[in-house]
This record gives structure tokens, sequence and C-alpha cells, in this order.
């Protein structure tokens, strides 16, 4: 059957949240998972123009997904935001990643954008840290700077 990546829909929402669950809690951040929270999160992507979740299945199971929006802020063409990039454990595959990546593009293209910015702060490990990073080289994203965090 293959994988399939396509934008996501509430019939999605159950098992986005269950994904959500475990990108959360493989995070360093020591934050607590709430998945009413994540619920309400997730559909405001879902449900609101300009942001999406575009998911990666395989065999009908959720493998993969990726958090995106389009701001216009103050320039003519919009930016585009990666908000989360996932893939489950045993999903964890370079054409996975890449169909993920590719759909992404496509998705940011229709929107015009004039760049699209991902950051590396899910609080992986370090190995993981790199392979994202690595990821999206290949991919032809760019470091631009260092990312500033204040615990509160």
């Amino acid at each position: 059957m293959g994988v399939l990546v396509r934008i996501a829909d509430l019939d999605d929402l159950h098992d986005l949240v269950h994904m959500a669950a475990y990108f959360t809690a493989e995070s360093a951040w020591g934050v607590t998972f709430n998945a009413e929270k994540a619920r309400a999160h997730l559909r405001l992507y879902l449900m609101t123009p300009g942001f999406d979740v575009l998911i990666a299945k395989d065999g009908g199971k959720l493998v993969g997904g990726a958090m995106v929006a389009v701001a216009h802020e103050f320039q003519k063409q919009p930016f585009g935001y990666v908000g989360k990039f996932y893939l489950m454990p045993e999903a964890r595959s370079m054409t996975i990643a890449n169909l993920l990546i590719n759909a992404m593009k496509e998705w940011f293209a229709a929107y015009d954008v004039s760049h699209i910015f991902v950051t590396a702060t899910a609080g992986l490990t370090e190995r993981e840290q790199r392979a994202f990073i690595l990821l999206m080289k290949r991919a032809k994203f760019k470091e631009s700077g260092p990312v500033m965090w204040l615990k509160m």
C-alpha cells in the first residue's frame, strides 16, 4: 500500500493527539502532556485557514506529521512556519521524512511563501537533534542563528 501523505482532517484528531503524547514524552523539556489542550491546539490547526497538519500514514496507521502555518506579518509574501515535525519511532526513515518534507514544501508553495522557518527546539537527545538538523539541511534548509529560551 505504501505511505500516503495528506492534509489531516477532524477524523484524524484522535490519532494526532496520540502522536502528540509521544513527541511530548520524548522531549527533554520536562513538560506534562495534556490531551485536552493538545486536542484544542490541533483542532485550531485543522480548522483555521492558513494552518494545517500534514500527516504520513503507512497502511492506514499514522506514522508522522508536520504542523504548518503561514503568516503575512509585515511583508507582501507570507512566511511559512513549521510548528512541529515528528515521525513515530518505528517510522524514522529518510523515505518517510522526505515524503513529509516534500509535502510541506508543496503546501507552502501553494501559499507563495518567501521563506519557510523550522526550529530544532524539541528538547531531543544530542544525537536526535543532530539527525533532525542534518535532515533539514539535506532538504536545503539553512541554519540562521541560535534560539534562546528561558525556563519560567
